[in-house]
């Protein structure tokens, strides 16, 4: 593939250099991207293609197509769907000296997809923009240096302060893109360089766009063009770029264009005593006396009673009517065509923002079920989901109202009582497609970790699908529906013991072991021990003393002559699988280095997998890397490592089996907007999650949070070091951090 890519442009760049210097005259069309519902914008889009939304009186689209007219594109051709009709009526056949042309798509294809489809309308070079982005760009200095650099596709970069939102980009020294995370985790964030979404492609790229399914560009074709070889790479300008898919950052846009000043339509009434701020307000608004509006949006024909406060992040889709007095809380959205109460897509976007959800204060009142009836039509009719909970009596409400949203639609299972890493493995185990566990944490909230069927937290992309589902599933009520429940919380219990009675390979009878009862994983662990006939003791008091983290997730194991921690624990389980001839696949990046080096110095070389990737979250590696209970399990691990000490061995006899290491961590406090900063200071690489700076066989790991902080973990050979170098990482990066502070 990447002969046939990179052949195709570097032949045609060297026909003609003429043409070439004709081309740079004459910019090459433009394909501009239109076909989207604009679902997060809604109700704002229940009318208008979100390519029509007004940014400063003007169809955003009508913006971008001004800013292509004025560079010298000649040619654009808009690929619409939802409501295309509405965009080529109003933008018509030309904007200024540039003819525009349509393609029209019935059913979606993805962004990648619908070009395809227009493959035969497009020239040996192109443009590709999304039509509802706001800002000024340098499309001929773009293009210049797309020529120079004779590449196959070509991407325009901007600095961003949420990187989660886009597609951020690694190059190396000469501007070439050699990795990049689609939409990522906070924990997977290595730069701040954003992806626009503006391209340059030469016409070869088409061919690994498959004709017969959905594919997207970010997601799917600049993967499928890095991993082909072809050359793709970045560039940045001084130019303006802002996307205006979220009403946070559209109202932005809108006060922007303005000159900070709020927007008023035409036909406006303001009553006496109305204050408007920060906010726009659309054609034939009526807003009565004494009332606030302070960061709203206001779509068309809506009335507002006296005395009424709309709130930061409100907005009223068109023909709301407000009463007399009616205060709206941050953040509330209204439409007139259900006449209910929504949620701000900022409010989810909070909420969705890591794989376990806080659900302390659920943002409306069915919203637990709407959650299920959400996840069953993502994963469709009849899917497995299953549905664990903790002790905690508001878990098992919360739980079974999520149950019943599921019923509308899948097969919901009732799994019963489990802890987080017993879910996360019964997940898999059972075959459930998806699963949720509701479980209270430790300051008193409920929260819902969320898994895939590898038993591993769900990709981003899955998250976000969820996400954007929940608000059209708002009306579901927290019944069965059609479907009926599975009760499999006999079989979940049975499943688990026969998890943990395979990951025993020698006869416990007779050992000694002191278990803690603290804690619902550490009660599963004293189960099972005793299936195992061994004598189960008091914490403080068997030969081997067995702790498991709350969670269930982290084992450790400690006699008289020292203590086998988690990692070392899954060093000498790892050992024994390579031993027994199976295969070590993948390993999660967050594992230690000393893991990676231990299985290829057996002859086996891992590939690394996010815990929390920016895909579906579902594929080989993370399935093979799913096989090794032991790792995400700490019940399991502490059965394989009492196994090992049950053949006449000590902690220490075993730790002088493996190489030395010592894997510590600690979390440093600081502010959302400080996290980017952290990762892109010192000499420090993208590590798979996180960005890692190696010396020798010391390393230190910056990750971000997904809320507020940076977790830093050190690897080196001793206890010693580690701990040496971990109080050197919190210093300079507290440092780091006061610096950014004072210059701010």
């Amino acid at each position: 593939m990447k002969k046939a890519v990179t052949k195709g442009v570097f032949c045609n760049m060297a026909k003609n250099e003429n043409a070439a210097g004709k081309a740079r005259e004459e910019l090459p069309a433009a394909v501009i991207l239109a076909g989207g519902k604009g679902m997060r914008l809604r109700p704002l889009t229940a009318h208008t293609p979100k390519p029509l939304l007004p940014v400063g009186n003007k169809p955003a689209i009508l913006r971008i197509l001004e800013n292509l007219e004025e560079e010298g594109v000649k040619k654009a051709l808009i690929l619409t769907g939802y409501k295309g009709e509405m965009i080529e009526k109003e933008i018509g056949g030309r904007v200024g000296r540039t003819e525009i042309v349509y393609l029209h798509e019935n059913d979606p294809s993805g962004s990648a997809g619908s070009l395809k489809r227009a493959e035969n309308l497009l020239e040996e070079e192109f443009f590709v923009l999304c039509g509802d982005a706001y800002g000024r760009r340098d499309f001929r200095a773009f293009f210049d240096f797309f020529s120079e650099k004779r590449c196959d596709a070509a991407m325009l970069l901007c600095r961003v302060r949420e990187p989660g939102e886009y597609g951020i980009v690694r190059t190396n020294g000469e501007g070439r893109v050699v990795g990049f995370e689609e939409k990522p985790f906070w924990s997977q964030v290595f730069s701040d360089r954003a992806n626009t979404g503006i391209y340059l492609f030469h016409k070869n790229v088409l061919s690994l766009i498959p004709p017969d399914r959905p594919f997207d560009v970010g997601g799917d074709l600049l993967p499928a063009l890095l991993a082909s070889g072809a050359s793709i790479y970045g560039y940045e300008d001084e130019g303006v770029w802002r996307d205006i898919g979220e009403f946070k950052t559209y109202l932005a846009c809108n006060l922007a264009e303005n000159n900070g000043k709020s927007l008023i339509g035409k036909n406006v009434l303001l009553c006496e005593g109305a204050r408007v701020k920060d906010s726009m307000i659309f054609d034939g608004v009526r807003v009565g006396e004494g009332s606030v509006i302070d960061g709203a949006i206001i779509d068309e024909n809506c009335v507002i009673g006296k005395n009424c406060v709309l709130r930061s992040g409100c907005v009223l889709g068109r023909g709301c009517v407000l009463r007399d007095g009616a205060v709206l809380s941050s953040g509330t959205v209204l439409s007139a065509e259900d006449g209910r109460e929504g949620v701000s897509p900022e409010t989810l976007k909070s909420l969705f923002s890591e794989t376990v959800l806080n659900i302390s204060a659920p943002p409306f009142p069915d919203f637990f079920a709407s959650l299920g009836s959400a996840a069953g039509e993502l994963f469709g009719v009849g899917a497995p989901i299953g549905v664990f909970y903790d002790e905690a009596p508001q878990a098992e409400d919360c739980a079974r109202a999520i149950l019943g949203g599921i019923c509308q639609s899948a097969q919901g299972c009732d799994m019963g009582r489990a802890h987080e890493a017993m879910a996360g493995v019964l997940t898999r185990a059972a075959g459930l497609r998806f699963s949720f566990f509701v479980f209270r944490s430790a300051a008193g909230g409920l929260r819902a970790a969320l898994f895939d069927e590898n038993g591993l937290p769900p990709g981003s992309s899955v998250l976000r699908a969820l996400r954007d589902r929940v608000p059209n599933a708002s009306r579901a009520k927290p019944s069965f529906g059609s479907f009926v429940p599975v009760r499999r919380s006999t079989e979940a219990e049975a499943l688990y013991e026969k998890v943990l009675k395979d990951a025993c390979f020698s006869d416990l009878s007779g050992m000694s072991v002191g278990v803690g009862f603290g804690s619902f994983a550490e009660a599963k662990l004293a189960r099972a021990l005793l299936k195992r006939r061994a004598v189960v003791c008091r914490k403080d008091e068997g030969a081997v003393r067995a702790r498991i983290s709350p969670d269930g997730r982290r084992a450790e194991l400690t006699d008289d002559t020292g203590t086998l921690d988690h990692w070392h624990l899954a060093a000498l389980l790892i050992g024994r699988e390579i031993r027994l001839g199976k295969t070590i696949g993948a390993l999660p990046y967050r594992a230690p280095a000393a893991l990676f080096a231990l299985a290829s110095g057996m002859g086996q070389f891992p590939a690394g997998f996010a815990m929390t990737p920016t895909g579906s979250g579902i594929n080989d590696l993370r399935a093979q890397g799913a096989r090794l209970t032991f790792l995400f399990d700490g019940c399991a691990a502490a059965m394989g490592g009492l196994s090992f000490l049950a053949q006449k061995k000590t902690c220490a006899e075993l730790l002088s089996l493996l190489p030395q290491f010592c894997v510590l961590e600690s979390a440093v406090d600081c502010e959302e907007d400080e996290k980017l900063y952290c990762l892109t200071r010192g000499e420090y690489e993208p590590a798979g999650e996180g960005v890692r700076r190696m010396s020798g066989k010391k390393s230190v790991l910056r990750r971000a949070k997904e809320r507020r902080g940076m977790l830093l973990t050190v690897e080196a050979a001793n206890e010693t070091d580690a701990r040496e170098l971990l109080k050197k990482a919190r210093e300079e990066l507290k440092r780091e951090l006061e610096e950014k502070r004072e210059n701010t």
